[in-house]
């Protein structure tokens, strides 16, 4: 998952789409009214013992706590500051968020994710 979303960083700096804001009160509450470029997401990680090698695995897991395209409310905020994100990617302007939701559609109408559903 933490390569999804590098790409998807990189995409926006690339495109100059979006800006990457620290999760603080005083950036979220000056984030209120505008849109998540990306989904925010509160990760972990979870080790388990694999019974045939006892071999200890540890897997990455993800929690959505919020969709892409979400505009933030007062009401919202704290969800993302009690969820552990260090950051949040918002769109620049409505104008990017227009280009940004065509590319991503154009995007998913190509691949597997959109043939399950996922997009």
């Amino acid at each position: 998952m933490q390569w999804a979303l590098s790409r998807i960083r990189i995409f926006f700096r690339f495109f100059d789409l979006a800006e990457e804001v620290k999760v603080n009160k005083k950036n979220m509450k000056a984030s209120v009214g505008r849109k998540l470029a990306a989904r925010v997401l509160k990760s972990w990680n979870e080790d388990f013992v694999d019974e045939d090698t006892g071999e200890v695995v540890s897997i990455e897991r993800n929690e959505v706590i919020m969709e892409r395209e979400t505009e933030l409310t007062e009401e919202n905020v704290s969800d993302i500051l009690d969820s552990g994100a260090s950051t949040i990617l918002l769109h620049k302007d409505a104008e990017a968020a227009n280009k940004f939701t065509i590319v991503f559609q154009y995007a998913c109408e190509r691949s597997e994710q959109f043939r399950k559903g996922s997009c």
